[in-house]
């Protein structure tokens, strides 16, 4: 029974509930973009031809290269592009929603104080299940991965003002 309750009480838990949830979600339910047949398109000329392109001949910096690399990625490992990123989505979605209860307690009490881990754990699913970023694991696009860069260069920020001793004001 402690051993339950501590996976219980363990934010990373719940936020590989999150992400489970996600993948689900996005190979269950998938939805395609009209990004999505570009980066394929570069990603397999990229893995045919050697070069970033929508045609095979000429190149193009249209598209961020970030997307259309990890389709080259899953290429390489002889899997299926598109399953690859959905489940990469599911996993960006449980870790932006662990980092953002890490913040939260951050800017709170610096983590310290396990009276909130009940608060933090319900970010998680709130921050997770949140329509919009549950509803984009749905789509093979870049918006996941740059919200969780961004929300963990927040939660690194914060961690150094923190620990820096002089809050600024947090």
């Amino acid at each position: 029974m402690n051993k339950l309750k501590r996976y219980i009480c363990n934010p990373i838990f719940h936020a590989i509930i999150v992400g489970i949830i996600g993948i689900f979600a996005a190979l269950c339910f998938p939805h395609n973009a009209p990004d999505t047949s570009r980066y394929l398109a570069e990603a397999s000329n990229l893995f045919k031809h050697g070069i970033y392109s929508l045609d095979g001949k000429t190149p193009s910096a249209r598209d961020v290269p970030g997307l259309p690399m990890i389709f080259y990625f899953a290429m390489l490992c002889k899997l299926n592009p598109l399953i690859f990123a959905r489940i990469l989505n599911g996993i960006c979605l449980g870790l932006i929603a662990l980092f953002s209860a890490k913040i939260f307690t951050l800017l709170l009490d610096n983590g310290k104080n396990k009276d909130n881990l009940p608060f933090s754990i319900i970010l998680i699913y709130v921050c997770g299940l949140y329509p919009t970023l549950l509803g984009s694991t749905l789509f093979v696009l870049t918006e996941l991965f740059f919200t969780l860069f961004f929300i963990l260069s927040n939660y690194l920020l914060f961690k150094a003002i923190k620990e820096d001793g002089n809050n600024y004001g947090l």
